[in-house]
């Protein structure tokens, strides 16, 4: 069993992700001097991107 630091970091990206994608569609606050998009939702979208690249990179080694 192989263990690699990528798949855990991956994974804990991925669930805080989540987490902010789930806050952004329940209460789409917006944030002051923001152009109308839910900071939430949008800042989950990018760490659960970056957490799933990670999780797909340490598949391919």
């Amino acid at each position: 069993m192989n263990f690699d630091l990528r798949q855990l970091i991956g994974t804990l990206l991925s669930l805080i992700g989540l987490l902010l994608i789930t806050q952004g569609l329940a209460e789409p606050s917006l944030a002051p001097g923001s152009i109308g998009m839910p900071v939430n939702f949008v800042w989950g979208c990018v760490v659960m991107a970056s957490g799933l690249t990670l999780i797909w990179i340490a598949s391919r080694w």
